[in-house]
């Protein structure tokens, strides 16, 4: 469930839970990375039968959920838009310095007057 919201949200690839987790980076706050840390950490435990005992699904659960409710208000489109937009931001910062360079460049050598 949290492995194809991650993919369908940010796009992050991975086989399981943890190696998406990882991936995410900074996409993520750091809080729910811990909350991430222990779904993972129940994962592996239930691989154990004694250590399954050990586990606080009440937790468990609440990590889940807050992670879920992050994903849940997070729009893929827009984040493909404000990329974008940022990108193109960039663009036109860079043309603008690029042609008062120039534009400074020719004065210098007298071209223009």
């Amino acid at each position: 469930m949290l492995k194809d919201q991650l993919r369908a949200k940010y796009g992050l690839r991975g086989k399981t839970l943890e190696a998406r987790l990882k991936n995410a980076g900074r996409l993520l706050p750091k809080s729910l990375h811990r909350e991430g840390q222990i779904i993972v950490s129940a994962q592996q435990l239930t691989q154990h039968p004694k250590l399954a005992a050990s586990i606080d699904y009440t937790r468990v659960n609440k990590a889940v959920e807050s992670i879920a409710n992050h994903l849940s208000g997070i729009n893929p489109k827009d984040r493909r838009k404000g990329k974008l937009l940022s990108w193109l931001g960039g663009q036109a910062f860079n043309l603008i310095v690029i042609g008062c360079a120039l534009i400074t460049l020719l004065m210098w050598r007298g071209f223009i007057g």
